[in-house]
């Protein structure tokens, strides 16, 4: 069975969603994906959901939606998911948001959109535990001197050794990156009142086992469920157990 790809103009923009349609009694499942990915990503996870109407959204900037005009915040991101619910006249809606996708699962949780009855952060990004200077280092790397044209590899191998490839990769949502990271939505999660899941990898090294940890204490009566020998994609390495313990969640 294929997911069904469809469009819709969401502020101007050309968002591009995949869907399967499923009993119309159940929960609908809503997939966000992380940075540098694609709802494409979920395509084998929904396909094992067979009763539920399913929707993975492209992100803008990312797979076949259009690229933002401006610079997106993370509450910018939040107000696509929103819309992209409205207009398709969805409620019951369970989100299940991995890293980034996850933030923005965050940000619409903690201000109870009403249409949300359950949460899934899957290797979840959005809290802050050690001060990020990834701000000032990128503020001094984009002065004049660094932007001349023999201090290109210089400036790269600097963003390689900070570890800053989502940087890299999206260059024309640079500044977009840097306003995400910044936001630090720790506040944000005790205001979360509906059951949550958390699924992560023990072996994420992006959002370490640390945040899921505090994200849990944070979040009343949230569950974590860790998954041995996976990694940030935990859903990708260890797809069966995911699978499973989101139906028992739902």
């Amino acid at each position: 069975m294929n997911l069904n790809q469809k469009q819709i103009i969401i502020k101007d923009l050309l968002v591009n969603y995949y869907f399967k349609a499923g009993s119309s009694t159940a929960p609908v499942l809503l997939f966000l994906h992380g940075w540098r990915s694609e709802g494409k990503i979920w395509q084998k996870i929904m396909m094992h959901f067979s009763e539920y109407t399913v929707y993975a959204i492209d992100f803008p900037g990312f797979g076949a939606s259009d690229m933002p005009k401006r610079d997106f915040y993370l509450q910018d991101y939040a107000d696509i998911v929103n819309d992209f619910v409205k207009k398709n006249n969805l409620d019951n809606v369970i989100l299940i948001g991995h890293s980034f996708g996850g933030r923005a699962g965050i940000k619409l949780a903690g201000n109870n959109q009403n249409y949300l009855k359950k949460l899934v952060l899957v290797d979840s990004a959005g809290i802050i535990i050690k001060k990020n200077n990834f701000k000032k280092i990128i503020a001094k790397l984009v002065k004049p001197i660094f932007k001349l044209p023999f201090m290109s590899s210089l400036r790269i191998k600097i963003y390689q050794r900070m570890g800053a490839e989502d940087y890299l990769a999206t260059p024309k949502l640079k500044q977009t990156f840097i306003n995400i990271i910044n936001e630090n939505l720790t506040a944000l999660l005790s205001r979360i009142k509906i059951p949550t899941l958390l699924i992560w990898g023990d072996k994420d090294r992006d959002t370490p086992l640390e945040y899921a940890r505090i994200i849990e204490k944070k979040i009343s009566g949230s569950k974590l469920v860790v998954l041995k020998n996976a990694g940030h994609f935990s859903f990708l390495d260890k797809e069966s157990e995911f699978i499973d313990n989101i139906k028992n969640f739902i």
